[in-house]
């Protein structure tokens, strides 16, 4: 790999309400290679898009970050990488990263583009809010390139269109071309192929493939889908209620999953091999209620591993298993040391 790009450490993420607080996220660590897909898996609840959000600073209140830094590492790693938390949410430092270097594709194309703005004008105002020398006019050239480089047909007639007139998938490119409007570094992309049917999805897949190639950027993948996983990235990053269980690079995570919520998420696929009528393997029980947290492990009451006196008795801290493949579970206790 080429170093890293971006480093998150101990990142802690909480919402106040009115029953108590709610601990979203909880010392979540990893990092982001240069010119690197890594993907993030787990379930709805697991606390993968404020994550996400919380990496451009831009957690929505009552949500606040309560510790944890942020290094964006620029010019190749040469000099001090910048903590992005460290600056003001809505000041014009972090407005020099937010967009700019670290773009985000968010879930929802629909709600994410204007209404009431054109496609072409949402583009160009992402060029021109980053690039003050650009023209009105060499903004709406370049807009329309990026159409083009997103595989939007008739890009020219598709600027003055709305988001309303494209399909899911046309505006889940129109979201990606003001993504990279501003040439970013870093691209998070945050399940952007749940809303679109499988055919658009694998051309999608191969889009985000070529432009990073193209661009040379790193790219982080957050979504619920191990197929889409291993396709695309070479990191995996394995969530469950708030904090990384597993990590480490995607070959070695799909032939030996370690941890026990990862290992029965690879059960729960449809397998062509299983007889027919086979019932699908499932995972016991729902992740929990964020004010009915398991004490120890959070995975402690659902595992098939579960050790009473131990995993009920404190959380496991993210053991190397295996040269860069780490697992947060008391099995490998022994491995570790």
């Amino acid at each position: 790999m080429d170093g890293k790009l971006l480093e998150v450490k101990d990142l802690s993420i909480s919402f106040p309400t009115e029953a108590g607080v709610i601990r979203a996220v909880n010392e979540v660590s990893f990092e982001v290679p240069r010119r690197t897909t890594v993907g993030v898996v787990g379930e709805s609840g697991c606390g993968k898009s404020v994550t996400a959000r919380a990496l451009l600073n831009i957690v929505q209140p009552p949500g606040r970050i309560d510790g944890g830094e942020v290094l964006f590492h620029g010019d190749d790693g040469a000099g001090e990488p910048v903590d992005l938390l460290s600056m003001a949410p809505k000041g014009a430092a972090i407005r020099h990263f937010r967009g700019k270097r670290i773009a985000m594709i968010f879930q929802d194309p629909m709600t994410c583009l204007s209404p009431v703005h054109t496609v072409g004008n949402q583009i160009a105002e992402s060029i021109r809010i980053h690039d003050r020398d650009v023209s009105a006019g060499e903004a709406r050239d370049r807009a329309v390139a990026l159409l083009t480089e997103v595989g939007i047909p008739n890009p020219a007639g598709r600027l003055d269109s709305y988001s309303f007139e494209l399909s899911g998938g046309m505006r889940q490119r129109a979201l990606m071309a003001v993504a990279l409007a501003a040439e970013p570094e870093l691209l998070i992309a945050d399940e952007p192929t749940t809303a679109i049917d499988v055919t658009i999805q694998a051309k999608f897949l191969d889009l985000i493939g070529r432009l990073q190639d193209e661009r040379h950027m790193s790219i982080l993948f957050i979504t619920h889908d191990l197929g889409v996983i291993a396709e695309i990235s070479r990191v995996v990053v394995v969530m469950y209620l708030g904090r990384v269980v597993e990590v480490g690079r995607v070959e070695e995570i799909y032939e030996r999953p370690l941890h026990p919520y990862t290992q029965l998420l690879f059960r729960s696929i449809p397998n062509e091999h299983v007889p027919r009528k086979t019932p699908l393997a499932q995972i016991k029980g729902v992740v929990p209620d964020p004010f009915s947290r398991p004490p120890g492990c959070p995975f402690s009451d659902r595992c098939p591993s579960f050790v009473q006196g131990t995993c009920d008795a404190a959380v496991p801290p993210l053991y190397e298993v295996e040269e860069q493949h780490h697992a947060r579970c008391f099995l490998y206790d022994e491995v570790d040391a």
